[in-house]
């Protein structure tokens, strides 16, 4: 039999020809690709190329010869089968000896199955440690594609970026066989099995590598064993700004790559083209800053404790945009101080509008000042920012000053003026022997000629005729020599005095008073005419039926009674519960004597009014005695707590004093060990060894009861219940009252 080889991938098929005399073992490394689409032949070699059974081969071998004889008889086969014994070539054969289908060699990236591993041979060295352990640094190249600056912020001074980081560098290990290929392209599951440089960014604050859909990590290995690795990744890196020149500023911020643990014996870090190397997208922009350039640099970094290390810079400058500022800080800024100026033109005597102006405008300033500092880190040093607020606030507050300093000098002012008036006014119409005698007298404008009224600095001085007259005589009433003058005198003081100042006649003054003498005197014979009457108790009418009513109810209280007393005595609440709060919820008007004075024991005589009893076999009896008319039940600390802090009240003397003052508390309960208000709820609640005279020096709580119980007296005692005991829900009907 002959013996034929055929290969497609890395399966190899071989069989015999049915001439056994032609069969050759040698095997030749010629190779046939056949290619005929989707062949159940191929399905069928496929499944069975690890089973190397004899039968099976056989088989498929008797198969393939007969497919291979029909592609020979339809002329459309587009493979050869050769022999794997060398046969000659003849000149007949129409095949060339060089022929590119004879000498290919194997190529190992297009073979159908081979593993990534099988094909970079990694399980074949320790990719723990770098290429060329040993040897000189392993030159590592770098470029970077800027995709996004994401976020600039003052408060915590860093930037946000979004970069496609991209390594180049030589690994001998990783080179494979290629004759097509010029590489080979992997994901992210690749890079945890080989060696990659172990980059980081200094002065990070957080980053991260981007996962959605998949791990955006690309690794490519050339047939010479060059590799790229590619990464997208977003980084948050700290950015030291200088903000004295705020919101004028320029600021130069840089992101630093550099090695973790290799120094520059082993590893060396360069920019692979320059600052060619540094990318970036030109639809790039920020709201608040205006990228002015990205640039690259690289410098050597010490530690003193590792040694050198190669260091990579991405540095970029940003400079502010300036007009949102002017719009939301300076413009509003210079508008306030020139509101603050236009109280330089409101009437120095209209305090209304002036006041509030200034405050007004120096609040506003105050408000500016602090929203611009909101958004800005508290840093020590003065921001030109501030200069123009803090200067803009001092004037402002200046033109609050101004009016404060011409309103006062105006004060004393007008006093002097009034003081001058008054003088004027004492001495004018008396002369003396040899002196000259001075008399004002008001003339109109139309008897006055030329005398005007003119306005200097915004005051009116009237023109007034002085009479100058000698006197040589005594004092005659009439001027025997004289001459006429005119003067200027300020009369706005006296045009106010006369204002201001209203004389009252003398008798008028005498009848006030004794008006209000003879009020005085008719309140007090009221008063002891109001006190007279009220000492003896008014009559008061009773009808007939009250009486017929009041005997019976007194009758039904004492037959009550009688069946108590021959009934056995009610069980002890249980042991937990030594505090019970009684409150009155009927008129007890018509009882009788033995439940008043019950009543009166638990000092509830007025309706509503309540007061904490302590549980025993004898308050058990009363509360039976008062039964219709006392509603009675078991507080929780919260009823006692209320109560005590809203109506908690004790009689000094004949003053009912509140209790808020814990000092007060101490005076009057401090020999009992109760030194504050807690102490007290605390005394009540527990019913301890000084329960009687906290009790005692408690007042009876006066409860209320809402507005429209007077009106809807029926719906009030439906709230209420029924008295008698109630247990726990004595604190519903406390709630309800307090």
């Amino acid at each position: 039999m002959e013996e034929y080889a055929l290969k497609h991938g890395t399966c190899d098929f071989t069989f015999l020809s049915e001439n056994p005399a032609k069969s050759s073992r040698k095997s030749s490394p010629r190779a046939c690709t056949v290619a005929f689409g989707r062949s159940a032949f191929y399905a069928r070699a496929a499944n069975r190329r690890n089973v190397r059974r004899d039968d099976s081969i056989k088989d498929d071998f008797s198969s393939l010869h007969e497919f291979l004889l029909l592609q020979k008889e339809t002329s459309t086969s587009v493979c050869r089968v050769r022999s794997k014994r060398e046969m000659p070539l003849t000149e007949g054969s129409g095949r060339k000896i060089g022929s590119h289908m004879l000498k290919r060699s194997p190529d190992m990236t297009k073979a159908w199955g081979t593993k990534s591993e099988q094909l970079l041979r990694i399980d074949d060295h320790d990719f723990t440690m770098r290429p060329g352990f040993g040897g000189p640094a392993v030159p590592v190249g770098v470029d970077v594609q800027v995709e996004s600056l994401d976020a600039i912020s003052e408060v915590d001074m860093d930037f946000t970026m979004t970069l496609y980081l991209r390594h180049y560098w030589k690994d001998e290990r990783l080179s494979f066989r290629s004759n097509n290929n010029q590489s080979m392209t992997f994901d992210g599951r690749l890079v945890k099995k080989i060696w990659v440089p172990d980059m980081f960014f200094v002065h990070s604050k957080r980053s991260f590598t981007h996962d959605t859909t998949t791990d955006n990590v690309m690794l490519r290995v050339y047939p010479d064993g060059k590799v790229l690795y590619s990464l997208r990744v977003t980084v948050t890196a700290m950015c030291s700004m200088d903000l004295s020149r705020f919101p004028l500023d320029t600021q130069t911020c840089s992101l630093e790559i550099e090695s973790y643990a290799y120094t520059d014996d082993d590893l060396m870090l360069y920019w692979k083209e320059g600052n060619r190397s540094l990318n970036t997208d030109e639809r790039i922009s920020l709201s608040q800053f205006l990228i002015q350039e990205f640039h690259t640099t690289a410098r050597l970094a010490f530690y003193s404790s590792t040694g050198w290390y190669n260091r990579l810079y991405i540095n970029f400058t940003l400079r502010r945009h300036v007009f949102f500022f002017l719009l939301q800080t300076y413009f509003p800024a210079t508008l306030m101080v020139m509101l603050s100026w236009v109280s330089f033109w409101i009437d120095r005597r209209a305090v209304p509008a002036r006041v509030p102006l200034g405050i007004t405008t120096v609040l506003t300033m105050s408000t500016i000042i602090t929203g611009v500092n909101a958004s800005m880190p508290r840093v020590s040093y003065i921001k030109a920012v501030d200069i123009y607020l803090w200067v803009s606030f001092v004037f402002v507050f200046l033109s609050v000053i101004e009016y404060a300093a011409v309103n006062y000098l105006s004060t004393l002012e007008e006093r002097k003026e009034r003081q001058l008036r008054e003088g004027l006014l004492c001495t004018c119409g008396v002369t003396h022997p040899g002196m000259m005698s001075v008399c004002y007298s008001e003339m109109d404008v139309n008897t006055t000629g030329n005398y005007g009224m003119p306005e200097e600095n915004g005051v009116k001085r009237e023109r007034m005729l002085v009479q100058l007259a000698m006197e040589t005589d005594q004092v005659t009433g009439h001027v025997s020599s004289g001459a006429y003058s005119s003067v200027w005198v300020h009369t706005h003081a006296i045009d106010k005095s006369k204002k201001v100042i209203k004389l009252v006649p003398e008798y008028l003054l005498k009848k006030r008073k004794s008006y209000q003498a003879i009020k005085a005197t008719q309140a007090k014979l009221a008063l002891l005419e109001k006190r007279k009457v009220s000492k003896g108790k008014p009559l008061r009418f009773k009808r007939l039926e009250d009486f017929l009513k009041d005997s019976h109810k007194k009758h039904r209280d004492e037959t009550r009674i009688r069946r108590v007393e021959h009934r056995p005595p009610a069980p002890l609440p249980p042991a937990k519960n030594k505090l019970a709060f009684a409150v009155r919820i009927r008129e007890i008007k018509g009882v009788s004597p033995k439940v008043m004075r019950v009543v009166q024991m638990l000092r509830l005589r007025k309706i509503f009014s309540g007061g904490f009893v302590k549980i025993n076999k004898t308050s058990v009896a009363m509360m039976k005695v008062v039964e219709p008319y006392v509603a009675w039940g078991f507080p929780n600390l919260k009823s006692v707590r209320e109560l005590i802090l809203k109506r908690g009240q004790t009689r000094v003397g004949r003053r009912k004093v509140p209790l808020t003052d814990n000092t007060f508390i101490e005076q009057h309960m401090g020999k009992h060990g109760i030194i504050c208000l807690e102490d007290l709820i605390h005394e009540i609640y527990s019913v301890g060894k000084g329960f009687r005279a906290t009790n005692n020096f408690l007042l009876p709580f006066r409860l209320s009861v809402a507005r429209h119980a007077s009106r809807d007296k029926a719906g009030l005692l439906k709230d209420l219940g029924n008295p008698g005991f109630r247990g726990t829900d004595i604190n519903a009907i406390i709630r309800l009252l307090n």
